[in-house]
């Protein structure tokens, strides 16, 4: 692959998000005419300094403050309850919350 043709690569990926190593290499053919293998290209990724990274579970609406503010009202009342349970409700059943996943 030409310098020109790797920046052009290294460009197009900075901007686009790509789920599956065939995928960049089909860009890559379409483009360049150029075909690599999966290990190929996984190492021409790596030389480059790319990287994959698994997907982070985040709270949807995450709010530090907030997650601090309760963390410091539930310690207050574990002190205050000694022999009665604490009993937490959500909306939603937990088997139906959204699990984070990805294809290897």
């Amino acid at each position: 692959m030409s310098e020109t043709q790797t920046d052009e690569v290294m460009a197009h990926l900075m901007l686009n998000t790509y789920r599956c190593s065939y995928e960049i290499i089909e860009y890559i053919w379409r483009n360049h005419g150029l075909r690599f293998s999966i290990p190929g290209l996984n190492k021409w990724l790596h030389q480059h300094n790319f990287s994959y990274k698994y997907p982070k579970g985040v709270p949807h609406k995450f709010d530090e403050k907030k997650q601090a503010d309760f963390i410091e009202q539930y310690t207050k009342l574990k002190s205050e309850v000694v022999d009665e349970p604490i009993l937490f409700m959500d909306a939603m059943h937990p088997t139906q919350a959204t699990k984070v996943s990805c294809y290897q």
